[in-house]
This record gives C-alpha cells, structure tokens and sequence, in this order.
C-alpha cells in the first residue's frame, strides 16, 4: 500500500480506488433502482454511469498530475541551478484563480523550463 500510494509512481492505489468506487456505482445503483421500478433503474443507470466516469476521469488525472509533478521536480533538483529551482518553488505554490491562469502558469512554467 505505501509503495502504491507514492507520488513518483503516480499513486497507483488512488487510482484503483477510484476506478473501485466508480464500477462499484455503476453496479449498484442500477441494481438499487430496479427494485423500485423501471423509472428508478433508468436514473441508477444513468447516475452509475455518470459516477464511472467521473471517478475513471478524475483518478487518471490525479494519477497523471502526481507523476508529471514528481518528475518535475526531481528534474528541477538535477538541473543544480539554484535560481531556477527557488522560482519553480514559488510559482508551485502560487495556485492559479481559474482554468485560464492554471493554463498561462502551466505553459509558463514549461517554457522557462525548457530555457
């Protein structure tokens, strides 16, 4: 669990559980909502459905992000630039207000990083 759960892998545990949780959704609100009627299995199906995705999408991204984000900053320490580590630093912390300034700060920081 502690080897599965580490960033620099891209947390391979939190991945599963969330694929878990949405299969498990897909499963059982369907089979709740048929014992209530045809009305309720069409709004499990939906629901369950709706939760796959969700979870599916949302743990493949964490997962991603974690192992973009680790390999980043281990590449940044093997630069053995000091300045340009202290600014990754400061620019990490700065979170973005909305997808636009996450984008901007994204593709910023991508290419000072490539300089």
């Amino acid at each position: 669990i502690v080897v599965g759960s580490l960033e620099i892998l891209g947390n391979p545990t939190g991945l599963v559980r969330s694929i878990g949780t949405g299969v498990s959704d897909f499963i059982s609100l369907p089979y709740s909502g048929l014992t209530r009627g045809p009305g309720a299995f069409v709004s499990g199906l939906t629901m369950g459905f709706g939760s796959l995705v969700k979870n599916v999408s949302a743990g493949m991204i964490t997962s991603v992000t974690n192992f973009a984000s680790s390999v980043s900053r281990n590449m940044d320490r093997l630069s053995f630039d000091s300045t340009h580590l202290e600014r990754q630093e400061e620019n990490r912390r700065n979170r973005p207000v909305g997808v636009s300034d996450g984008l901007k700060q994204g593709l910023t920081g991508f290419g000072i990083s490539l300089l």
